[in-house]
Order: structure tokens, then C-alpha cells, then sequence
């Protein structure tokens, strides 16, 4: 997902921002964003491996296998102009880890790191751990934070439990 019309100030390239999503979802919510940021800014969502076009692949559980993913692309990104990132929840954690490894490659930092609905990295939280809570301890605890939908942990062998509570699993590792 990229799009962009106009150039940074600096060097006739648009910045790219490199998007990523919060936890147990892909990068979709990022879709209308091409047409909000304006001119400058080419919007490059980075969906996760078991998301959206990549959905049959193997989702990453660990600080390695998600590195070994995502570090090419930005580090393809750090050379060839300027780029930021955003990240939304957990993928705000993703994109501090990257930030971070991207620093110690030598890459040329990105012009910023912005980060939304996510405590500091140092804090902890109820969520460290949880991944391998059984359902009757996890549903509640996901509700209390805002992330249930109305409905989704009511039914053991619904649509949300089926198929969004798996993937929200493999993000908590």
C-alpha cells in the first residue's frame, strides 16, 4: 500500500512512512491514509507475516524471526531516502524494535519514530505473560483494555474467537 504526490523539502523524494498495526489485526486501518497525510508522505503499510497478503504464511512469535522479516525492507527504506514509522499498540512495540535495530546495523535513523496507544517500553503490563492464559482468564483481561468486540468473547466457537483471538495470541508472544 503506497502513495504519495508531492517531495520532502530536501531531497525531491516523498518520506516514506512505514505503518504498522496494533495487535491481532493487518495493516487495512492504514488504507485511507495515502489521501489524509498529503503531499510528501508515501504511506507503506507492513503487514506481518500471517496477515492480509500474507495471511498463509507463518506468523512470527519472536524478537529474531520478526527482524529477520522486517529489518531488510527498512533497511532497503534507510538507503534510499527519507523515512519514518508509526506504529499503533503493539505495533508501536514492533516499531521501537526496529527503530532500535536499525540503529545498531548503522542505518541512517529514521527522521522519526512515532508511536500511538502504547505504554513506554520499560513499563509493564498486564499483557507480559498472557499469551498462554486459557480463554476464561485472557477474554476478560482483553475485554477490560478495549479489545473485545461487542460480542466476540460471548460465543466459544465464534468468528472473533476463531480466527482473531489466535493471531492476538501469536502477538503477545
Amino acid at each position: 500500500m503506497a502513495s504519495g504526490t508531492g517531495d520532502d523539502a530536501e531531497g525531491g523524494r516523498p518520506v516514506r512512512l512505514h505503518c504498522l498495526a496494533h495487535a491481532g489485526a493487518g495493516v487495512t486501518g492504514y488504507r485511507t491514509w495515502p489521501a489524509a497525510v498529503g503531499p510528501g508522505v508515501e504511506v507503506a503499510a507492513l503487514p506481518l507475516p500471517g496477515r492480509a497478503g500474507r495471511r498463509r504464511e507463518t506468523r512470527v512469535t519472536d524478537r529474531a524471526a520478526l527482524l529477520a522479516d522486517l529489518l531488510p525492507t527498512l533497511l532497503e527504506s534507510a538507503r534510499t531516502g527519507p523515512y519514518a514509522l508509526y506504529g499503533h499498540s503493539l505495533g508501536a512495540l514492533v516499531a521501537y524494535t526496529l527503530t532500535r535495530a536499525l540503529a545498531d546495523a548503522g542505518a541512517p535513523p529514521p527522521l522519526f519514530l512515532a508511536v500511538g496507544a502504547c505504554l513506554p517500553p520499560h513499563t509493564a503490563t498486564a499483557l507480559i505473560g498472557a499469551s498462554d492464559l486459557p480463554d476464561e482468564r485472557l477474554l476478560p483481561l482483553l475485554d477490560r483494555l478495549g479489545s473485545v468486540p461487542q460480542g466476540g468473547s460471548a460465543s466459544p466457537g465464534g468468528l472473533w474467537r476463531r480466527t482473531v483471538l489466535p493471531v492476538l495470541r501469536d502477538d503477545l508472544r
